[in-house]
């Protein structure tokens, strides 16, 4: 059994935001005589290869929805909700909340407005993953880990590197509770290392508040915050934080 962890370090907080908007660009796609417009430009301009060259111009119908027929499919836009998608008549990109998403027409994302409509399959998230992984921040700490057994017996531990802190939130999209350990969950650093944590997982309520042994698995629609410490080199830098089930987060 792991030894709980105990910190007794001076902790600074290093937490990183970025934020990337593409150019929006004014000038309208041209070919053979037609146009692309509005958020059928900027569909078009998220995946070119797929959409194809517009045959025709935008038209509407008498409900305000609008078509364009594209050398490749067409492209549909729904007023009633601003929907806006392109099918080839097999599969369907979508400019959603998100960006742009690729389904079949057989599937619905949670966020459409017929999610769950007869004859449709349900997709949990917009990537198809079990667990929705977010990082929250890191905490390198700096000095040694101090580590009580239970019995009183305090070890002083030395990183071979750095102690850090890494926190994280898991949501389990399932329908049954999704089993986490420790022992599966590995940070990737730019160099190309892997870390494992020699620790159990912790499961806190905020980033510095108190903190419990985390049970093991995480709750059908369940949010948990976790931490997890890691020994990795002074040099790393671009770690990626990856969880079985879920999505890599960069979290250095």
């Amino acid at each position: 059994m792991k030894k709980p962890v105990i910190y007794r370090t001076a902790i600074a907080l290093a937490t990183l935001c970025l934020l990337a908007t593409p150019p929006f660009a004014a000038q309208a796609q041209q070919a053979g005589g037609c146009q692309f417009i509005l958020g059928f430009k900027t569909l078009h301009d998220m995946d070119p290869g797929d959409v194809g060259n517009c045959i025709d111009n935008q038209a509407f119908a008498g409900n305000g929805d609008a078509q364009q027929h594209t050398s490749s499919g067409l492209m549909a836009w729904r007023k009633a909700d601003n929907w806006t998608a392109f099918t080839n008549g097999y599969s369907t990109w979508i400019n959603g909340p998100g960006g742009l998403v690729h389904r079949l027409n057989t599937q619905r994302y949670s966020w459409e407005a017929d999610y769950g409509a007869p004859n449709t399959t349900k997709i949990l998230d917009p990537n198809g993953q079990k667990l929705t992984v977010a990082f929250e921040a890191n905490l390198v700490l700096n000095g040694a880990v101090e580590a009580d057994d239970g019995s009183g017996h305090v070890t002083e531990l030395q990183p071979k590197g750095q102690w850090v802190n890494v926190y994280f939130d898991v949501r389990n999209n399932q329908t049954k509770p999704a089993p986490l350990s420790s022992a599966n969950i590995s940070l990737g650093d730019k160099q190309g290392r892997s870390y494992v944590s020699p620790f159990d997982l912790r499961q806190v309520t905020a980033i510095g508040q108190q903190e419990t042994l985390f049970s093991g698995s995480v709750a059908p629609g369940a949010t948990v915050m976790l931490r997890l410490t890691f020994d990795v080199a002074k040099d790393a830098s671009g770690g990626v934080l990856h969880v079985p089930g879920g999505n890599d987060v960069a979290v250095l």
